[in-house]
């Protein structure tokens, strides 16, 4: 992670500083990470994006086939009519995924102070 961006940083693209390190590159179009016409994948992958500002590269994420990194090239305006339609909508997402992240939480925390025992079983 820390040679891709050091390569950007220096001038090259993202995609010439992966291909130089043989590794695979893909670009996504027009991603809106709470659209209903964005697959979840999409949505996963647009995710690190949403704090960065053009040209910056995401930290290095954990993925089932490894890693990635993304790299903001532009975003577009908001359009303030469909923003308004599903305001509602995205709330209720926004809100869910921090419910999810405190039970999360919470379940680690319990785990970690869980003392379960067996009758029976030996101690040690």
């Amino acid at each position: 992670y820390n040679t891709l961006a050091a390569a950007v940083a220096s001038g090259k693209s993202l995609k010439e500083a992966a291909d130089a390190q043989k590794l695979e590159t893909a670009e996504l179009q027009a991603v809106i990470p709470a659209a209903e016409s964005t697959s979840p994948l999409d949505q996963n992958l647009a995710a690190p994006t949403l704090l960065l500002k053009d040209g910056e590269i995401s930290k290095l994420e954990q993925a089932p086939w490894g890693g990635f990194a993304i790299q903001l090239q532009s975003r577009g305006p908001v359009d303030e009519k469909l923003y308004t339609e599903r305001r509602a909508e995205l709330r209720e997402t926004m809100l869910q995924g921090k419910r999810d992240l405190l039970f999360a939480e919470w379940l680690r925390v319990c785990r970690e102070a869980a003392r379960i025992t067996m009758p029976g079983a030996e101690q040690g």
